[in-house]
Parts: C-alpha cells; sequence; structure tokens
C-alpha cells in the first residue's frame, strides 16, 4: 500500500504555510498513477496557494514495485553523512520480509534541484522505450 500524509511545508518563495500530501511510500503495482508521475517528473510538485510557485517536496520514502522486483530507499541529503547507517536500516527493512528484492540508494542533493533524485529513479523505474521519449 502506498502511505500518504498531510503535512505543512513553508513555500520556498513567499514562505507562506501550506498544507500538502507527501508521500512516505509508494506502492507502484497498486498506484501506477505514482509511478508515471515519478516517470513524467510531476511527482511531488506542489504549487503555493499564496504566490503559485511550483517546487518539489524533499523525497523521504520508500518505493516498492514487486513486479518489476524494485524496492527503492529515497533518502534526503541531510542524511548522506550517515549513509552507512540509513544503508543497514534499508537492509535489516529487507531482510524483513523484501529481501528477495533489488534495494538502491538514492539521495537527493541540496544543491541540486530538488527533482535529481527522482529523475535517478526513473532509470529505474521506466521501462527503456518510456524513458527514450
Amino acid at each position: 500500500m502506498s502511505i500518504m500524509n498531510d503535512i505543512t511545508v513553508t513555500c520556498p518563495s513567499c514562505e507562506e504555510q501550506i498544507t500538502v500530501t507527501l508521500a512516505e511510500s509508494v506502492n507502484a503495482d497498486r498506484r501506477p498513477d505514482l509511478r508515471q508521475e515519478i516517470i513524467e517528473g510531476t511527482f511531488q510538485v506542489v504549487a503555493c496557494s499564496g504566490c503559485g510557485t511550483e517546487f518539489m517536496l524533499d523525497p523521504v520514502l520508500n518505493y516498492l514495485d514487486m513486479e518489476r522486483g524494485q524496492w527503492f530507499s529515497v533518502q534526503p541529503a541531510q542524511r548522506l553523512g550517515d549513509w552507512m547507517a540509513v544503508e543497514d536500516e534499508a537492509s535489516a527493512t529487507m531482510a524483513g520480509g523484501a529481501g528477495h528484492l533489488t534495494m538502491t540508494n538514492c539521495w537527493h542533493f541540496l544543491k541540486a534541484p530538488a527533482s535529481w533524485c527522482l529523475k535517478k529513479l526513473i532509470r529505474y523505474v521506466a521501462p527503456r522505450t518510456e524513458t527514450a521519449k
């Protein structure tokens, strides 16, 4: 199942507080629309209700696609310094029930556009024919 939660974030442009829905877990088998949003680059892109600025939410989530045998842990740059501990956490999660899947850590770097990590994820999520478009 995909897990979505409403959170309050600050618009990076006007600093207005807005409520958005953040994905904590994506199950592509049950929510192919979310997989398609990742491929299209629109996943977790929100518009500020105050100024209209569009921005991408910082991704912190697990992506699961049983049909393709894929499991990805997408983490923010703040955890990059602890990558070994994060990888151990992810491995422990996999050992708890998803150990037969491929696990890849995909880091989101603050100095790069917010879409960097999700665009890297497209390489694994989309078939070659879709990424060639």
